[in-house]
C-alpha cells in the first residue's frame, strides 16, 4: 500500500508542490527509520527474558545471516568496483532485507519475530564492517613490480 501511495502522489501532485513539502516531511523520515527497529526488538527481549540461551542462538544465527547476505552481495557486485561492492553489500545485508522480512512475519511462525529483533545488532554493525573494508582498501600499498 505505501508503494502505491508513493506512485500516486508522484503521478498526480505537481513537482513544484512536492519540492516545497518534501523537506518538511523528510525530517520525520529519518526519525521514523530510527524508531522502527525498537518495535522489532520487543520479541527478542521477551525471548531473552524467558530463555537466554535461545536468544543467544538467535543472535548468532542472525549474525551469520547478516554476514552471508553481506559477503554474497559483495562478491556478486565486486566486478563493478570495490566501493560499489561495499555499498551494494550494505544495502543487501541491511535494512532493505529487514523491511522485506517484516512483510513475511505472519507466515513464518513464532520464532521469526525474535529473530528479526536479534538481527538488529548485526545489521546495524554492517556499516562498521564496510568502513573497515573501505579503509583497509585505501591504505593498502600498491605493489608495483618494475622490470628495471
Amino acid at each position: 500500500m505505501p508503494m502505491l501511495l508513493a506512485v500516486g502522489v508522484r503521478r498526480f501532485v505537481p513537482p513544484a508542490i512536492l519540492s516545497r513539502f518534501y523537506p518538511k516531511i523528510g525530517q520525520f523520515n529519518i526519525l521514523l527509520l530510527m524508531l522502527f527497529p525498537l518495535g522489532l526488538m520487543a520479541g527478542f527481549r521477551t525471548t531473552f527474558d524467558h530463555n537466554p540461551w535461545q536468544a543467544l542462538l538467535l543472535l548468532v544465527l542472525s549474525s551469520v545471516l547478516a554476514l552471508v547476505f553481506y559477503f554474497t552481495a559483495y562478491i556478486m557486485y565486486r566486478r563493478f568496483g570495490y566501493e560499489n561492492a561495499i555499498v551494494a553489500a550494505l544495502v543487501c545485508g541491511g535494512r532493505n532485507v529487514l523491511l522485506s522480512y517484516t512483510i513475511t512475519v505472519p507466515f513464518m511462525g513464532a520464532v521469526f519475530l525474535p529473530l528479526l529483533g536479534a538481527f538488529q545488532l548485526p545489521m546495524f554493525c554492517l556499516p562498521l564492517l564496510g568502513k573497515y573494508m573501505a579503509k583497509r582498501h585505501t591504505t593498502q600499498p600498491i605493489d608495483l613490480k618494475s622490470g628495471f
